[in-house]
């Protein structure tokens, strides 16, 4: 942390040494949440390695590969498409042990199709038109909303009750394995999840840095799931909802592809999303009219406005000379 001398402080006026205070404090705050970011990202690439090593079965970073050994004609450049070939394939098998686990899979295909077969036998059961459940019982009138606890309990009163066949799914549910509390890898299953939200955001943001629509379309379509499972973003749900809807439904082609390709500009180094930009401009601009002091007027800042993209295009052009 930087610290200031006393001897450039002892002799400022208290305004002058007010303002340099609370600089001074905007600076160390600004440095202490790039450090946190910086962290973070180490955290998280700390997780990929790990997964590497484990993947190639390497005890080190000196270690030779024993699982996936590098073929020798991936070591000759590296424009190899061997070597590219090889990479996703390690990659491949990352992302299907700790991301994309098998057993996960097919929990969440069988609650899917476990659903679909109560539908089907409740489609199947007595309906009136109006579409409310009947009672069960032969002669009775009672009908009922839903297929619950009142309806059971309906039916249940008369003498003598109906006969109801319970629910069998068809699908091997006795044969489906429960997961032991005991046997839970609580720190195994952090760090995963760490490794599945960082692999997608960096995803994210590797697509907005080269530009590319299609690929921030499928993260965005992620997001939303995450999104809808956070209960505080459900705001940033419907806005990712809401985006899907309009480049597959709701505009037309041209305007779809311009919504879908136009998201970003060519900044210095890569790709910069259009809203961070505008906060670049934002910011250069209350700089601007800062420096007016007692001059602000509007005409004044009109004019700052003007030629706000005039002095972006020279400094462009100084930067490339």
């Amino acid at each position: 942390m930087p610290i200031i001398p006393i001897s450039f402080t002892e002799h400022l006026p208290k305004a002058v040494f007010a303002k340099v205070i609370r600089r001074f404090m905007y600076n160390v705050q600004r440095q202490e949440s790039h450090q946190q970011e910086k962290c973070e990202r180490r955290e998280f690439e700390t997780r990929v390695v790990a997964a590497a090593l484990q993947i190639l079965g390497m005890s080190s970073l000196d270690d030779i590969p024993r699982l996936h050994k590098i073929p020798k004609s991936a070591q000759e450049g590296s424009q190899n498409i061997t070597g590219k070939l090889y990479l996703h394939t390690v990659s491949k098998a990352i992302l299907d042990t700790f991301i994309c686990a098998d057993s996960k899979a097919l929990d969440i295909i069988s609650s899917v199709l476990d659903e679909e077969e109560i539908e089907q036998i409740h489609a199947t059961q007595m309906m009136s038109p109006d579409g409310r459940f009947m009672c069960r019982s032969p002669g009775c009138p009672a009908t009922y909303k839903h297929d619950g606890k009142r309806r059971r309990q309906h039916e249940q009163q008369h003498d003598p009750p109906p006969v109801i066949a319970d629910i069998i799914l068809s699908d091997s549910n006795s044969e489906r394995s429960v997961p032991d509390s005991s046997k839970k890898d609580d720190v195994y299953n952090y760090n995963c999840c760490l490794l599945s939200y960082g692999l997608l955001f960096t995803e994210f943001l590797d697509a907005v840095a080269e530009g590319d629509g299609d690929r921030n379309l499928r993260c965005w379509k992620m997001f939303l799931l995450h999104f809808k499972n956070d209960t505080g973003s459900t705001k940033y749900a419907v806005e990712a909802l809401y985006y899907s809807l309009q480049v597959n439904s709701l505009l037309t082609p041209r305007q779809a592809y311009r919504l879908k390709w136009n998201r970003s500009v060519k900044g210095k180094a890569s790709n910069v999303p259009l809203d961070l930009d505008l906060e670049h401009d934002n910011k250069a601009l209350k700089e601007e009219v800062k420096e007016l002091h007692r001059n602000v007027t509007v005409k004044a800042v009109n004019r700052l406005c003007k030629t706000q993209f005039v002095k972006r295009g020279m400094w462009r052009t100084m930067m490339i000379a």
